[in-house]
């Protein structure tokens, strides 16, 4: 069986949206990669998966007594039935909000390479853009030439387009092997 999850980025309109079918055999440090694919993140940021009172962190995060560690527990672990819906946080300081929710349950199909992205909607935007608020002011900002701040943004901005969406680049990202690993310090 493979898992159709529903991700949307909370507190943009229109919304930023991707649909995904993933593996539920699959750790959640592994759906961590899904989505840093699919959104377009780059992974530099510490993250969270949360459900009510259930946390599933980041091993990098110093949690909490409850919490589990996202290489731990199997993404059918954490779903286990369709509407199914977690929370999953990326930069803690920007605190970019998804939510994930399990649309549907569906047969593997011969030869196709899981994950892969169904359809989206819009852009993600670029890291360290300081979170929604500011996020979809910038974009105000980018559609006023004639606000004081247009220039600065714009360079910050470079040639982002908010609305493009481009699912064979998606699906690329999602099948690069670089996507999956964390990077590892150099060890002395």
């Amino acid at each position: 069986m493979i898992y159709q999850f529903k991700i949307t980025l909370l507190g943009i309109e229109p919304p930023v949206w991707r649909s995904v079918l993933v593996d539920p055999t699959m750790a959640m440090d592994e759906l961590h990669f899904v989505m840093q694919s699919v959104m377009g993140w780059d992974s530099e940021f510490e993250y969270q998966f949360s459900s009510g009172k259930r946390k599933i962190i980041d091993p990098e995060v110093e949690g909490e007594e409850d919490d589990e560690f996202a290489p731990d527990i199997l993404i059918g672990q954490a779903f286990r039935k369709v509407n199914d819906k977690w929370l999953y946080t990326y930069d803690f300081e920007d605190k970019w909000e998804h939510e994930i929710v399990l649309e549907k349950i569906v047969e593997i199909e011969p030869g196709v390479e899981y994950p892969v992205c169904l359809d989206g909607a819009r852009a993600c935007p670029p890291e360290g853009t300081g979170g929604a608020a500011v996020y979809l002011n910038d974009l105000a900002i980018l559609k006023n030439p004639k606000d004081p701040e247009h220039a600065a943004t714009k360079d910050l901005y470079g040639d982002f387009d908010a609305e493009e969406f481009d699912k064979d680049m998606v699906n690329e990202e999602l099948h690069d092997p670089e996507n999956w690993v964390e990077d590892e310090e150099d060890e002395d």
